[in-house]
């Protein structure tokens, strides 16, 4: 198993709060597709837009999941539709192949 790990915006772009359903929507999904997540908490962060030169800042829910590697594309396109439902430039995505997941 590898380990995803992906950061969700807690505010839309024009900084108005993205609802708790939005939320359970990926919960439920990771629940239904890879058997669970974890949240380890919220994180502050910032990133220079390279479409406009502006650093943006935010605060966003911090997810990790154990999948297989075969998996991992259906994530990823579960993502990008997220992307636009929740209007951002970008979702942070990350991928650890490194790490060996063991459910005991």
């Amino acid at each position: 198993m590898v380990k995803a790990i992906f950061y969700i915006p807690k505010n839309y772009n024009d900084s108005e709060p993205i609802p708790a359903d939005r939320f359970k929507e990926i919960e439920e999904f990771l629940i239904v597709e890879f058997g669970g997540y974890s949240i380890p908490g919220e994180i502050k962060g910032a990133w220079k837009n390279p479409k406009t030169g502006e650093v943006e800042h935010d605060r966003s829910v911090k997810f990790e999941v154990a999948l297989r590697l075969e998996e991992v594309e259906r994530l990823k396109k579960f993502l990008v539709g997220m992307k636009r439902k929740l209007k951002q430039e970008e979702i942070y995505f990350e991928l650890n192949k490194e790490t060996d997941i063991e459910m005991l």
